[in-house]
């Protein structure tokens, strides 16, 4: 529902009066999003002799480049880092002394796709299509003097996606998107591996810049 809401939120002002630049073939477009998702992790070895799949939130930055190569077709690349933190304090049945649990999720990923452009008028623009994405992440947990780090996840997924455009000016404006992948993802730690498979959603907001 946010995700809707966040397409809704770009298409609202759709009728304000702006002069903005058509794009079409040759048009370039950069845009600097903050990016949310979902994050494919694995639990921490410790000693245990296995490690599983988990999931956890996973916010970030990216930057994506759009090249028009011809009036409704876009060549797009992106790469960007993710990050989350998550501190668990212990409440009033907890034993004397225990410690908080302190946990530090950081990741990247890197996407390549082409998407077909709609085009509402020159200042609103619509863009969809498939795409295939490397994404990496890891985590860390501490808890008192005791640190353990988990190995390093790595996933290979196809996605899609669809999102909007909306120029505030000639040649910038607001740019956000919606998608989900299917995937493969695997990690080894200490001898012990994990293989999985994973969807997940993703959503990005951001403003652009077209030259």
């Amino acid at each position: 529902m946010s995700r809707l809401l966040l397409l809704g939120l770009l298409i609202l002002p759709i009728a304000a009066g702006t002069s903005a630049a058509a794009m079409g073939k040759g048009t370039s477009v950069l845009a600097i999003q903050l990016t949310e998702g979902d994050g494919d992790f694995v639990t921490y070895e410790g000693g245990l002799g296995e490690i599983s799949h988990r999931r956890h939130s996973d916010m970030g930055v990216q930057g994506q480049y759009f090249y028009m190569w011809n009036d409704d077709y876009t060549v797009t690349v992106g790469a960007g880092i993710g990050f989350a933190r998550e501190t668990d304090n212990p409440g009033v049945n907890g034993l004397v002394g225990q410690p908080s649990v302190r946990e530090f999720f950081r990741s990247w990923q890197f996407r390549v796709g082409s998407d077909r452009v709609g085009k509402l008028n020159d200042r609103f623009h619509v863009h969809a299509g498939p795409g295939f994405q490397v994404w990496g992440g890891n985590s860390e947990l501490q808890r008192g003097t005791t640190v353990l780090k988990s190995a390093t996840s790595l996933r290979l997924a196809l996605d899609g996606r669809i999102g909007v455009m909306l120029n505030w000016g000639e040649s910038f404006g607001m740019a956000g998107q919606v998608g989900h992948y299917w995937g493969y993802a695997s990690a080894k730690d200490a001898g012990a591996e994990a293989k999985f498979t994973p969807s997940g959603a993703n959503a990005a907001m951001g403003v652009f810049f077209s030259f």
